[in-house]
């Protein structure tokens, strides 16, 4: 299940005296795409990146984006569907620096039926909402490992899901979570 890289759209930040202006990169990468990349122009808010928990102390916070962009008549709301909820993989970059990986929500979409050049809106999630309720410790098939990866002076441990009971990482294995390497 391979992701290509499908449309994509580059934009900066507002800066002021206490910001410097930032330069991002949003990416829709389809399953099995193979084709050409196509460049789409954001509207005036391209992305609103959310929090989708309030809670200081929560081990688990989703992340959302509102997305924004232009419809010049090239590019209608229908080029995003897909019938699989994992079909439109979403990146949000800062240079290298991934800030969010996600999906699409397939039944969150909004364009108005005009004519002329408007706005089409699309939401993504990190999809950690799905793990609500779920206590991982006790999950039917998990797996455990300790990551190099410190918080607050803490090592961390993390479990995760798989539905394949044959998967099972060795010493030294790498295993990207959220594209970031462990």
């Amino acid at each position: 299940m391979a992701y290509g890289l499908k449309y994509q759209t580059q934009f900066t930040s507002q800066s002021d005296a206490n910001n410097a202006e930032k330069d991002y990169t949003l990416q829709f990468l389809f399953k099995d795409y193979t084709g050409g990349v196509t460049s789409i122009d954001g509207a005036d808010t391209t992305v609103t990146q959310k929090c989708t928990m309030d809670d200081p102390f929560a081990p688990i916070k989703g992340q959302s984006l509102s997305i924004s962009l232009l419809n010049k008549g090239n590019i209608p709301i229908t080029s995003f569907q897909s019938e699989d909820d994992n079909g439109v993989q979403v990146k949000l970059l800062n240079g290298t620096n991934l800030l969010f990986i996600g999906f699409l929500v397939q039944d969150d979409f909004y364009e108005p039926m005009v004519d002329y050049t408007h706005a089409i809106t699309l939401s993504a999630t990190d999809g950690l909402g799905l793990l609500k309720g779920v206590i991982l410790s006790e999950a039917s098939v998990r797996r455990v490992f300790n990551c190099s990866y410190r918080t607050n002076g803490v090592d961390t441990v993390v479990y995760f899901y798989s539905a394949n009971a044959a998967f099972y990482p060795q010493a030294g294995n790498t295993i990207e979570i959220g594209g970031v390497s462990y």
